[in-house]
């Protein structure tokens, strides 16, 4: 062997040694050094960086993968990285738009998908043996969610608690109704379904009597006649003794109660029907017994009023001039509510 030869040699070996032995290596072809953070900085405008590729069988007989070790899988075409250790490996698949976060042998893999800056949230259903995301069996999500926007319920909605609306849009002519049946399930209706506007046959809906003391006074209170033997929906409120009109129709509103004096001066108690915060009728009633005897009397009133889904009804008693001592009971202080249509 010549001696320009052995130099060369000997020169090869030389910058071999020192390359191999270097703290960072540079792969570029433009000579720039390799940035002091990183072990191996490759740079290129014209090329890419590739990854060994193999099988998910060939990957699975590498022997002790270490942990971070990443491999492209061309059985599933996607990169995987082992996030075990060498000794008991496991290959997670590196997420990106378009991957797949479910395995199984059948069914669909939950996955995003993305056409330029628009992302698509893709859920499927989970069945045994299969994968996806959603089981199509009873599932609880817990927690208070929130859904904005346009909501599509294609199967049935079963709510086990309250079902609450924030706010409702104002109802038109052309509305339909809900109505919930024995079993909690929600229906669309018509209005003639539910009501015969024609033909509405006259209803008791609120039959109540006052069963408790009271005292009445110079100013008005609303009375509430606290027992009710009728109350269709709960349309009267026996605590707060007001009605609420259920649906629009023509009621008629009846009181009668009783009361009883023992002296011998002029008794004056009067009686308001208000009908929306307004006085539809007000009637009174004068009881002056004989000294040392008791009478007793009645104040009766009664009304037809045009009332729209929702107004509201009440008894006031007030006006009261000496004494007048109520008698009540059933049938003695009665309140009547008819929807005559």
């Amino acid at each position: 062997m010549n001696t320009k030869l052995k130099c060369l040699l000997l020169a090869v070996q030389i910058a071999t040694a020192g390359t191999l032995s270097a703290q960072n290596i540079a792969i570029n072809s433009t000579g720039n050094l390799p940035d002091t953070s990183a072990m191996l900085d490759v740079s290129s405008q014209v090329k890419g960086f590739l990854a060994p590729r193999m099988s998910t069988t060939e990957r699975n007989a590498i022997i002790l993968p270490a942990t971070g070790l990443l491999v492209y899988n061309n059985s599933t075409n996607t990169f995987n990285v082992n996030v075990g250790t060498a000794a008991s490996p496991s290959w997670s698949t590196l997420s990106f738009g378009g991957a797949t976060y479910a395995t199984g042998n059948s069914g669909t893999d939950f996955n995003i998908s993305n056409s330029g800056s628009a992302y698509t949230f893709n859920i499927p259903d989970a069945a045994a043996g299969a994968r996806g995301l959603v089981t199509a069996g009873t599932q609880t999500i817990a927690g208070a969610k929130t859904l904005t926007g346009a909501t599509t319920v294609s199967g049935t909605l079963t709510a086990s608690n309250t079902v609450t609306l924030s706010s409702t849009a104002g109802g038109a002519a052309t509305d339909s109704i809900l109505t919930v049946n024995a079993a909690g399930v929600v229906r669309k209706r018509t209005v003639a379904d539910v009501v015969n506007t024609v033909n509405y046959p006259a209803t008791v809906i609120v039959a109540a009597s006052r069963t408790s003391n009271y005292s009445p006074g110079s100013s008005f209170a609303t009375l509430a006649y606290n027992s009710a033997a009728i109350n269709i929906g709960n349309a009267y409120n026996t605590s707060t003794g007001i009605f609420t009109a259920p649906a629009t129709g023509l009621y008629q509103i009846m009181i009668s109660n009783m009361y009883s004096v023992s002296n011998s001066l002029n008794n004056t108690l009067s009686a308001r029907i208000i009908v929306n915060g307004a006085t539809e009728t007000e009637v009174a009633g004068s009881l002056t017994p004989y000294a040392g005897s008791t009478i007793r009397g009645s104040i009766i009133g009664n009304t037809v009023v045009e009332m729209t889904s929702g107004q509201t009804a009440s008894v006031s008693i007030g006006n009261l001039s000496n004494t007048m001592t109520p008698s009540v009971g059933t049938g003695q202080h009665k309140l009547k509510i008819i929807r005559l249509k």
